[in-house]
């Protein structure tokens, strides 16, 4: 009897984003689970003592697991790409102590349009300005100067990092044989005249994979052939920039764009959290409480490639059911994740219900063997068996279908 109340605490939970919720209250509770995953997100006036939106987007939202301080022994091996220093440079010696040897943003060329949205985490903001050369319109990530001085002076734990988001940015999306294709493209790194870092990228209105999972309307096999489009095109960029030495880790549907032109293809954004170096000793939390691979939370070093991966698992699960499978990884608080761990990720695929047509229903009912095998890797709780998606049946086979 105990073991059936189990259960049911477990996959009764079909609040398709109580991941969302689960990011303030830590504990996902079926009793809670009851606002709709295809509702639009509404501005909330919440303090600090209330809980947020349950379905805030989180493009640049911060995360609180993310945040929490985790215990280093042992400073991680970072090589990052170069970035040139001027360290002296008295027109902006009062915005910051160093200035980053970028040229200053061209106000000439760039014409200011509208403001996108804030860029909370990093105390900034994302503009639209129209390029005068080429008449298209791009996407500016401002980083206030007193963000990057206090980063260098006192942050020096905070995984959230603007340098390393500029030199992972322009390294792998900048032009030249380097480029990676599914990496949003980025025409460089600039300053303002204050002293404000100016990240320039491709402005892409077709919306991130959030909007996408909301749109797709409900679990069935035409959702999931919609998925498997942008699965492969999300594991074909993670798997690329992998073999250049970069680990994204915050891999998550707001960090996807849609390509223009190609409404599957997508466009990874926002490296803020890269791993670069030896990537099998990353250290600390990283990323959404939903997507953290559980070995965050229980190795002092883990493999950011396979964290990663686990992160694209969550991602084609909510592509393919509108629903998140848990609400966070950490031991302890989620009922739907604790089964997990303790049953195996099959055993929780076979019992978890999502909502159709307003009545659970199993997975089993409209994910296919192939899509649940994807899962099933993906998602693994030995972070090795991930890397066995790159496999050439997987890959030609599964993709392909």
């Amino acid at each position: 009897m105990a073991q059936d109340q189990e259960h049911e605490q477990a996959v009764a939970c079909d609040d398709p984003v109580c991941a969302q919720k689960g990011a303030t209250s830590r504990v996902c509770k079926a009793s809670t689970c009851s606002v709709p995953f295809f509702e639009e997100p509404t501005d909330s006036d919440s303090t600090e003592d209330e809980h947020p939106d349950p379905l805030m987007s989180w493009p640049e939202h911060e995360s609180p697991e993310s945040s929490e301080e985790v215990e280093e022994t042992e400073e991680p091996s970072v090589a990052q790409p170069a970035i040139p220093w001027v360290d002296d440079d008295p027109a902006h010696e009062s915005a910051s102590p160093k200035t980053l040897g970028l040229p200053l943003f061209d106000e000439q060329q760039y014409q200011f349009w509208r403001l996108l949205n804030p860029a909370v985490r990093s105390g900034g903001q994302i503009e639209l300005y129209l390029d005068k050369m080429t008449g298209v319109t791009v996407a500016v990530k401002r980083v206030p100067a007193h963000r990057l001085q206090t980063f260098l002076s006192t942050n020096l734990e905070d995984l959230e990092d603007p340098w390393q988001e500029m030199a992972v940015t322009t390294y792998l999306g900048g032009s030249g044989p380097g480029r990676v294709p599914g990496v949003c493209a980025c025409h460089g790194a600039f300053r303002s005249a204050s002293g404000d870092a100016m990240l320039v990228s491709d402005y892409l209105p077709g919306g991130d994979l959030f909007d996408v999972a909301s749109e797709l309307g409900e679990p069935s096999p035409w959702r999931e052939q919609q998925a498997w489009a942008f699965v492969r095109s999300l594991l074909e960029a993670i798997m690329t920039i992998h073999s250049r030495g970069v680990a994204h880790g915050d891999v998550s549907l707001e960090n996807m764009l849609r390509q223009r032109g190609c409404s599957t293809s997508t466009a990874l954004v926002d490296f803020g959290m890269a791993v670069t170096g030896d990537l099998t000793r990353a250290v600390g939390v990283r990323g959404k409480p939903s997507y953290q691979a559980p070995e965050m939370h229980t190795q002092h070093f883990y493999d950011a490639r396979c964290a990663d991966l686990f992160a694209c698992g969550v991602s084609a699960y909510a592509l393919a059911t509108g629903s998140y499978p848990w609400s966070s990884t950490r031991p302890g608080s989620c009922l739907c994740f604790g089964y997990a761990q303790k049953h195996g990720i099959e055993a929780f695929l076979q019992r978890r219900k999502v909502s159709v047509g307003g009545v659970p229903r199993p997975l089993s009912c409209f994910l296919s063997v192939r899509y649940r095998q994807l899962l099933l890797t993906l998602l693994s709780l030995e972070p090795l068996r991930r890397f066995e998606v790159s496999s050439w049946q997987f890959m030609h086979g599964g993709f392909a279908a």
